[in-house]
């Protein structure tokens, strides 16, 4: 796999064609999905339902990409295309004729103002969001491996491990949806964008709809008028229910929409959204009075560890809680198999990791298990219990994480946790929601992830509303007006959507970004080379060094887009050779180092020149054993002669 050499793909497609190809196959795929979802579960009482669409979703993702792992594992990638495969399912599944049925089935009501003005809000947050899929975002992760290593497997035709590029280990499903989609993409851009738009529609739009349905759930189990005083009869229950718990689900929406700066990894083609979705999901299902539904939870759980390992922070204490209150009432068969099954789902994974890096939830815990790929700088990030009370702070009051973290919202979701516990479903979610927050908080280590905590924002979204339900019936039962009540639901809503006006909630960009990448000139790798300068380093490495004769390794000291590249690229971080050489405090070291690693050629970016590299250049063998060989926007390449 080392030596694996693809063929160049330059693309000559504008970047109106592009976004249109690029929404087509996503299109193609999210349909397949919804469809393999419905031939698994074709008559769920819960169809209706946005949990039940949810569930099929969620269903049809799970099999959509063990499916292709299968194909891609036994070698038939490539004569089994994935989109034609797609296809076959939406046909078998009549999910077109069922999905324009159950459009032409649905009834409007007359909204209340109220309810209008936030569906607005969530449209024009969500929608801007949705938008900024259609421009071709600049992280790094897509690109140096969630998106190559799909690119990679569909021109292989088998999924196997890549040494030269093992941090895609930290995935899982995610990447073998997107390996789909790399086998009906002929051009990298297209891959991008609609690995992105994928990403972004089940991982943020599936996860809002997905928050919505918990706090409408969560607030239906707090409006027993039983528990409350006597002030409140059953007349005025219903009527507050009918009047503000549909304003209160939107508002939850709203907070969910509104994530804090690390929203972008929602809209780019990453994998934390499926742990998202399907967190969400099994916090949804965990509500459910149906054996079979509660059941479900604990198999998306281990959906979620398989997509991502750091589902374990949520999976954890949803598995712990849940199996003791099922403990409290009639044993299921029902439910103790399905959570051996999100067991083994989750393995797969796990073991896969172990195998080929001697840690199953590679990148972390490598004190207990130590891996030769993973470097000592990044595993202080999960070192453990090094610094909580600055983890807590960061979490808490930086700037960087304002979404319930804003003072106000998160004084209600404290309300919301402590009224819960009357209850013992919603005690359930308080639990698993500060079990996850104290989980990561403990073995944090020395950095910040926000990403990792995104399954409780959407529990901390609904412990908010109903605080804040609880807050407003007592302000009701004072007599206090509808129209001060429904003030102050206005009140929240700006309090929950200022926390984005520093985020990524991309309103102003949507001119600076998507609409003049549709609309300039050019092809779209063109237009991405002149944002991206290393781009066009990659161009000129894809035409000159496809005529040397023995194959080309590059060591390359910067995150880099393998996405674009022809040939196998480390970077140091990544394995323990090359991040000697990043150490290395003299010549011999880092001729012995870059030698027994196989690398050819050396490709420095202009931030790391002095830092990684600035010993070696002193030394004049440096120069005459590494001599230059192009120079590009501040990007050096150097031949490996010696080695």
């Amino acid at each position: 796999m080392t030596d694996v050499m693809l063929p160049i793909q330059s693309s000559d497609l504008s970047p109106t064609l592009t976004v249109a190809l690029a929404i087509t196959v996503t299109a193609v795929m999210l349909l397949g999905i919804l469809g393999l979802g419905r031939m698994i579960l074709p008559k769920s009482d819960l169809a209706a339902s946005s949990l039940g669409l949810a569930l099929q979703t969620g269903c049809g993702l799970a099999a959509m990409a063990f499916l292709i792992w299968g194909l891609g594992s036994l070698g038939f990638l490539n004569l089994v295309p994935a989109m034609i495969l797609i296809l076959a399912l939406i046909s078998i599944s009549g999910l077109m004729s069922k999905f324009l049925r159950g459009i032409s089935a649905v009834k409007h009501r007359p909204q209340p103002a109220l309810n209008r003005f936030l569906w607005a809000v969530l449209i024009m947050i969500a929608g801007a969001t949705m938008l900024s899929t259609l421009y071709p975002h600049r992280h790094g992760d897509p690109l140096y491996y969630h998106l190559s290593a799909a690119w990679i497997w569909s021109r292989t035709g088998s999924i196997q491990f890549i040494d030269w590029m093992p941090w895609y280990l930290q995935g899982g499903l995610a990447e073998y949806l997107y390996t789909g989609i790399a086998a009906g993409s002929k051009d990298r851009m297209v891959l991008l964008l609609a690995g992105q738009m994928l990403h972004a529609t089940v991982g943020y739009a599936g996860s809002v709809a997905l928050c919505m349905a918990l706090a409408r759930r969560m607030l239906s189990e707090t409006s027993d008028p039983s528990r409350l005083d006597n002030k409140f009869s059953k007349k005025f229950e219903n009527e507050f229910n009918e009047k503000f718990l549909p304003a209160l689900a939107l508002l939850a929406g709203i907070a969910m929409a509104c994530f804090p700066s690390e929203l972008f990894m929602l809209t780019h083609a990453k994998n934390d959204g499926f742990v998202l979705f399907f967190g969400l999901l099994a916090i949804n299902l965990c509500l459910a009075r149906e054996v079979v539904l509660r059941a479900m939870g604990y198999l998306a759980c281990g959906v979620a560890v398989a997509c991502k390992s750091t589902a374990i922070f949520f999976v954890i204490p949803f598995y712990a809680i849940n199996l003791l209150t099922e403990l409290q009432g009639p044993r299921s068969r029902q439910i103790w198999f399905a959570a051996l099954g999100g067991i083994i789902l989750a393995s797969t994974i796990l073991l896969r990791n172990y195998f080929y890096t001697g840690s199953p939830f590679f990148p972390a815990m490598t004190g207990i298990f130590p891996s030769p790929l993973i470097d000592t700088a990044i595993a202080k990030i999960v070192a453990g219990f090094t610094r909580v009370p600055g983890t807590a702070w960061e979490i808490f009051m930086t700037q960087g994480h304002r979404f319930l973290w804003a003072m106000p919202f998160f004084l209600f979701s404290i309300w919301g946790i402590v009224t819960g516990f009357r209850n013992s479903a919603l005690r359930r979610i308080a639990l698993i929601h500060l079990g996850s927050l104290a989980m990561y908080v403990g073995v944090s280590g020395q950095g910040n992830t926000a990403r990792f905590l995104f399954v409780i924002f959407g529990t901390g979204a609904g412990l908010c509303v109903v605080g804040l339900a609880d807050i407003m019936r007592r302000m009701a039962a004072r007599k206090i007006k509808d129209k001060y009540l429904i003030a102050g639901i206005w009140a929240v809503v700006l309090i929950t959507i200022l926390p984005a006006s520093n985020a990524e909630v991309p309103f102003i960009h949507l001119k600076t970004r998507v609409f003049d990448f549709m609309t300039s000139d050019g092809s779209a790798l063109d237009w991405f080379t002149i944002r991206k300068p290393e781009i066009g380093m990659h161009r000129w490495i894809n035409q000159n060094l496809k005529q040397e004769s023995a194959p080309v390794k590059i060591l390359s000291f910067y995150e880099n887009e393998n996405l674009f590249l022809e040939f196998p690229v480390s970077v140091p971080e990544n394995e323990i050779r090359a991040s000697a050489v990043k150490h290395a405090v003299n010549y011999e070291d880092a001729m012995l180092h870059a030698c027994a690693g196989g690398f050819t050629h050396l490709l420095i970016g202009p931030e790391f020149q002095k830092d990684y590299i600035g010993l070696l250049t002193g030394d004049q063998r440096f120069h005459l054993d590494f001599p230059v060989i192009h120079e590009e926007a501040g990007y050096i390449l150097r031949r490996a002669s010696k080695c």
